[in-house]
């Protein structure tokens, strides 16, 4: 059993990506029986900078970094 914050909150975006696809394919009339995704791509996003104060007036940096997920599906 997997315990943690982490993998759940990855496959709950990862879900919401999914059925933006799928809405995405409903919308352009393709269709979703015959829907399968024949490429998957996670690519380097932007870094959200920011800083966490410190003890005696000091602050260290506090880097997020995003990533873009990017799946293509078509029709078989």
């Amino acid at each position: 059993m997997m315990s943690g914050r982490y993998p759940q909150k990855t496959v709950k975006e990862f879900i919401k990506v999914l059925d933006n696809l799928e809405s995405n394919a409903e919308y352009k009339g393709m269709d979703l029986d015959r829907l399968r995704i024949v490429n998957a791509t996670v690519h380097k996003g932007t870094i959200v900078k920011r800083f966490t104060p410190r003890a005696m007036g000091r602050a260290s940096p506090k880097n997020n970094v995003l990533t873009h997920v990017e799946l293509v599906a078509q029709e078989v």
